[in-house]
């Protein structure tokens, strides 16, 4: 027979799947034998089998080997798999994709609908979800005592040996989910998988010994899962209270930043404002204009220019605005005044600040002081 590779098409992108083939991560097309599939099935911890459409079989072969689906019930393609891996001798894998799975939430497999054939149940069961999840465990505890039987009555030691250990496990697992349905219509309790020791016998077979074993067997795999759940739970509330926490981070930044953002809108900056005195506006001109011949020539206008224009604009502020002086709050108020204290030790505004100290002094010789407080400014600068 051969078996080939196939795409996933999931419609909401949900699920991230890996194909078998690709799990085995052959690196070219291979014929392998049973024993061959089912150890590298091991070796990835794929601990079951099915097949249906990706692949192309001899029909007498099936035939002649009674291969076929179950009647009425899902996952039929595990024992379908199961099968051939007992009787094929040979598999041919075509490790090229070939076909489309589409995996949507209305499939067979993923619907909670009671098709025709089993729409009976609905008058066991509240609704139809209850309904339709005791079909899916009822399959499961056929698919399983099938599986088994198949299993145990292979006359391979090797293949038997190897199958056991991959899948026994698994599809036991499987067959005692059933025991979470309150209702039984169908009598399905009975075929219940238990396993003792090496052997596995049916629910109905058991004694019981082997049944109160059984149960406390259960009550530990029970409260181990009830352990981790809990600890699921308790992980899942400690990052939700993290996500809490930084929500919350997130939301005092965010409330700072509109504070920010609205005082910043009305009143400006510290720093503008400092940068908008008039020591800091003498200073930049007097740095600027030193930069060139003709600057300094044309400082004294620029520096004359630059008072009359401060006092100009002054007044026209304090006409327009009456109450200027409580419009704008104190310079220490504002977010940023810690930085902006920075700007009147700086060289532009201590500058500023000799030169109308000069001018005030005048008459006491200031323009000369003023020339060496310039120095021993420049001085403080390249320190």
């Amino acid at each position: 027979m051969v078996w080939f590779d196939h795409y996933f098409y999931i419609e909401d992108n949900s699920i991230n799947c890996h194909t078998i083939i690709e799990l085995f991560n052959l690196r070219k097309s291979v014929t392998l034998n049973s024993f061959q599939i089912v150890y590298l099935l091991n070796k990835v911890k794929y601990n079951m089998f099915h097949f249906a459409w990706s692949g192309l079989i001899d029909f007498t072969f099936l035939l002649s080997n009674n291969i076929m689906f179950l009647n009425n019930i899902i996952w039929e393609d595990h024992l379908f798999g199961i099968k051939l891996l007992i009787n094929a001798n040979l598999f041919y894998i075509f490790n090229i994709k070939q076909y489309y799975y589409r995996i949507r939430s209305n499939s067979i497999c993923y619907s909670n609908e009671l098709y025709p054939h089993i729409s009976y149940l609905s008058i066991f069961f509240d609704n139809k979800i209850y309904a339709r999840k005791y079909y899916e465990r009822y399959s499961w505890v056929v698919i399983s005592k099938h599986i088994i039987k198949n299993i145990e009555n292979l006359k391979k030691e090797k293949l038997k040996k190897i199958m056991k250990k991959a899948f026994f496990e698994y599809y036991i697992n499987r067959s005692q989910q059933f025991l979470f349905c309150t209702k039984d219509p169908l009598q399905c309790h009975n075929d219940i998988l238990i396993r003792v020791d090496d052997n596995i016998l049916l629910f109905k077979d058991a004694n019981k010994n082997t049944l109160y074993n059984f149960i406390i067997e259960l009550y530990g795999k029970m409260h181990d899962i009830i352990l981790l759940h809990e600890q699921d739970v308790q992980n899942k509330q400690e990052q939700i209270e993290r996500l809490h926490q930084d929500m919350q981070s997130i939301k005092n930044v965010l409330d700072q930043t509109k504070y920010l953002l609205s005082f910043q809108y009305k009143y400006g900056t510290a720093k503008l404002r400092i940068k908008s005195q008039l020591p800091y506006i003498l200073g930049k001109i007097m740095i600027s204009s030193s930069k060139s011949k003709f600057g300094i020539l044309l400082m004294p206008i620029y520096i004359v220019s630059a008072i009359f224009l401060y006092h100009k604009k002054k007044v026209i502020y304090q006409n327009k605005y009456s109450k200027l002086t409580s419009f704008l709050p104190p310079l220490e108020s504002y977010p940023d005044y810690i930085e902006a204290l920075k700007e009147k030790e700086c060289f532009t505004y201590k500058l500023g600040e000799a030169l109308i100290r000069a001018n005030k002094n005048w008459y006491k010789g200031g323009y000369i002081k003023f020339w060496f407080e310039v120095k021993k400014l420049k001085k403080e600068k390249y320190k």
